[in-house]
């Protein structure tokens, strides 16, 4: 089985913290998961690092199982906002005014 570093780093922070290894077919479907959604997997490793009390890795196992990886996607950033009309000395808003001290249309 040939695991991606990304995934031995994130799984390792898990170990380290908890001095248990996550292996066999709990390692497996934790592979799974995370080749299916890296972020969401992630997310469950600092979930079960944060909430865990006696067994992260066992929270962590219980999570993947549970589908808590499975997480939709952010939405987009939001469009950025249209720049302010331009205003000229008078106070107009008429592209044809810009940068004369009164408005030609009044």
């Amino acid at each position: 089985m040939h695991e991606p570093a990304a995934f031995t780093e994130t799984v390792a922070k898990l170990e380290y913290d908890t001095g248990r290894r996550l292996s066999g077919p709990y390692r497996l479907a934790c592979l799974r998961a995370f080749e299916q959604n890296e972020r969401g997997f992630r997310a469950c490793v600092d979930a079960a690092l944060r909430r865990g009390r006696e067994n992260k890795v066992g929270l962590l196992v219980r999570m993947v199982r549970d589908g808590d990886w499975n997480v939709a996607p952010p939405p987009p950033a939001p469009a950025p906002a249209p720049a302010p009309a331009p205003v000229n000395q008078s106070g107009c808003t008429h592209e044809a005014c810009a940068g004369l001290a009164e408005c030609r249309y009044e």
